[in-house]
């Protein structure tokens, strides 16, 4: 049987700092995707963001999370970069070998652009380690080599893939290119919204070069350059769409579209956006972990009282991998109704109580007969046994109240 791509996800995990001290992990998200998928694969920033969880769970913690399973480790450079304007050789030759010229304004040519020694990059990266805080010699040579275990990187013909797609899409004038153009035309130009009609014809040259004819300098008022700055921004936010499908066929993962690549890219990954997006999970997660019958994640990352080895422990459980297949398919009532589930009297003494007691109230609780009003528990036992297949139908099952109830809080010290 296939992987669920849903299983995996793959991002960044940081936020930029409003002081000046640049991007910084948002450790609350990493701790969301370690409870929400099988896999995260970070997409680190020069693996500033694994420095950081070794500052914060120190040498034992950062090992567990390390040898899990849970996350992977992507720290690459790739992007599709324009070099239509830009000298110093970086236009490439011709096939007689002539070096190519620079491109006219609203004419481009793209490539993939990546580091060339990578495994110097990382080695470099990687001596980061050694300068934590706290950390023994040999415990930073450890965690390197696990580090160095968990990473991922692209396949050699993942730059062409991106490339030939990109070129492609631009040979057949595909619809979002006009949505890529008018996005870009509303941010560069400031004003909220440009829905106005105008002309569209692209070519590719036999050099892979592409040149733009259309009338929307005239139609927006706006001189070639301006015009030429769009384009070529519209035309790269194509091509790093691309390079997401390209991410997440490399590495069987979702990862995260921002609202305005999704209004671009809507007609050629409807599917995304309807089944595999992970943006609106991760948002019921949160609205979920936010509940008062929660303590504070935020609060708990803050004051240290967040215990990784019960985290890393749940997260394989059967009723963790339950309460992730309901998060994909449970609507806002639902989620409603498991926060009612939760908070009453019944489910409260089902998830705390051991032995027999607790196993027949957690019956009642779970099978929701208990919940419907005006039957109470007295009656629900009888109801129960007799809808079992209404219960299962309508209600969310056991595993999902028992995480939520029981497995999720274990993680927090001393609560």
């Amino acid at each position: 049987m296939s992987q669920d791509i849903r299983s995996r996800y793959i991002g960044p995990c940081y936020y930029n700092c409003s002081n000046n001290h640049g991007p910084r992990i948002d450790l609350a998200s990493f701790i969301i995707r370690l409870l929400l998928f099988d896999t995260y694969i970070i997409d680190s920033n020069k693996l500033n963001e694994i420095i950081e969880i070794i500052s914060y769970f120190g040498y034992g913690g950062t090992k567990e999370i390390l040898n899990s399973g849970a996350i992977r480790i992507h720290s690459e450079a790739y992007a599709i970069g324009q070099t239509g304007q830009t000298g110093l050789g970086f236009r490439g030759k011709k096939k007689d070998g002539s070096p190519k010229e620079l491109l006219p304004l609203n004419s481009f040519s793209f490539d993939v652009i990546m580091h060339l020694d990578k495994k110097k990059i990382m080695h470099d990266d990687l001596q980061k380690v050694h300068s934590i805080k706290g950390i023994k010699q040999k415990e930073a040579i450890n965690l390197k080599k696990l580090i160095a275990n968990n990473l991922v990187w692209y396949p050699e013909e993942s730059a062409k893939k991106i490339l030939h797609q990109h070129l492609d899409d631009l040979r057949i004038n595909t619809p979002n290119i006009k949505r890529a153009i008018l996005s870009k035309a509303a941010e560069i130009l400031g004003v909220p919204k440009i829905s106005k009609d105008f002309s569209l014809s692209i070519e590719v040259d036999e050099m892979d070069d592409v040149h733009i004819s259309s009338d929307i300098s005239k139609i927006l008022s706006i001189d070639e350059q301006t015009t030429h700055n769009i384009f070529g921004s519209a035309l790269l936010a194509v091509g790093a769409l691309n390079k997401r499908i390209e991410t997440m066929r490399v590495f069987s993962a979702v990862t995260g579209f921002r609202e305005n690549e999704l209004s671009i890219f809507e007609d050629k990954v409807e599917f995304i956006i309807n089944n595999i997006s992970p943006a609106p999970v991760e948002e019921k997660l949160s609205r979920i972990l936010s509940w008062q019958n929660f303590p504070d994640l935020y609060s708990a990352i803050t004051s240290r009282k967040l215990n990784i080895e019960s985290l890393l422990k749940i997260r394989e459980s059967n009723e963790c991998k339950e309460f992730r297949n309901w998060l994909w398919s449970c609507d806002s009532l639902e989620v409603k109704e498991m926060e009612a589930r939760l908070a009453s009297l019944s489910a409260r003494l089902s998830l705390k109580l051991t032995g027999t007691t607790s196993k027949a109230i957690r019956w009642l609780a779970t099978t929701g007969a208990g919940f419907i009003p005006p039957i109470g528990l007295a009656l629900g036992p009888t109801l129960g046994f007799l809808d079992t297949f209404l219960i299962e139908k309508f209600l969310p099952k056991s595993g999902v109240l028992t995480f939520l109830g029981r497995m999720y809080p274990s993680v927090f010290k001393g609560t």
